[in-house]
């Protein structure tokens, strides 16, 4: 069946890679990537890559964003950052960026995939749709390396209030988003891998399989040679005994 690799691996592949762009943009979108309970506060203390927010006593919810470096360092800003809300950093800035990054290839790669369903741009269209997976699943999956690394830190995994008010910060459900998005985007991956493989050896021009006219002779077998190479006997003539 000519199209039993889009079923199996293109179809679900392109499905994988919606799923996960949008868990992406979801985790991105949202500031749950550190989460924290300040006692002395009662408030909940949710840390993004671009956005802070606190939860008042009220229920209220007060929230800061920036998405320039020059706002994630508190040396360069002091009024920016007080003591309800979380100071912003540059590697969170970075990160934020990468993942756009990451996300706009993911979406070129879809267009691509659309490419791919003209038979003329058949295999070329996987082609670029594995490729542009591929680097959307590299910039993902540097993205939660470094954010798991620097929020281990304890420069940027504690929350102080006061001398005895130091709180611990836990990943949140957008960190948890996006990790989930990201391996939707990695098994996406291979199976638009599998299926450019199996295009690739299923639809190879027939000069790939046949032999070579050159050699054609030497692999036949001598048996199949003789009756090949034999001449055609000439057509009975109509006796005419048989004549009335």
């Amino acid at each position: 069946m000519r199209d039993f690799g889009r079923f199996a691996f293109h179809f679900p592949s392109v499905a994988l890679a919606v799923f996960g762009i949008v868990l992406n943009f979801a985790g991105l979108a949202t500031p749950s990537w550190q989460v924290t309970y300040a006692r002395e506060l009662q408030q909940w203390i949710q840390n993004g890559l671009w956005m802070s927010c606190h939860t008042r006593p009220s229920g209220m919810h007060t929230c800061t964003y920036s998405f320039t470096e020059r706002n994630y360092n508190p040396h360069f800003n002091a009024d920016f950052v007080d003591i309800q809300t979380p100071p912003f950093h540059p590697w969170q800035n970075r990160l934020f960026w990468l993942i756009v990054a990451g996300q706009l290839v993911a979406v070129c790669g879809l267009f691509s995939f659309c490419l791919s369903m003209n038979p003329q741009m058949r295999f070329k269209g996987a082609v670029v749709y594995s490729m542009a997976l591929a680097a959307a699943a590299v910039a993902f999956v540097v993205a939660i390396a470094v954010f798991g690394v620097f929020s281990s830190m304890v420069e940027y995994r504690f929350y102080q209030v006061s001398v005895s008010g130091i709180y611990d910060k836990q990943h949140g459900y957008s960190f948890y988003l996006f990790v989930v998005g990201t391996v939707a985007v990695v098994l996406a991956l291979a199976l638009s891998v599998a299926f450019a493989f199996y295009d690739w050896r299923t639809n190879r021009p027939e000069s790939d399989y046949l032999p070579n006219r050159a050699t054609e002779f030497v692999r036949m077998d001598p048996m199949e040679r003789e009756f090949a190479m034999r001449e055609l006997p000439e057509i009975p003539q109509k006796s005419s005994a048989y004549r009335w």
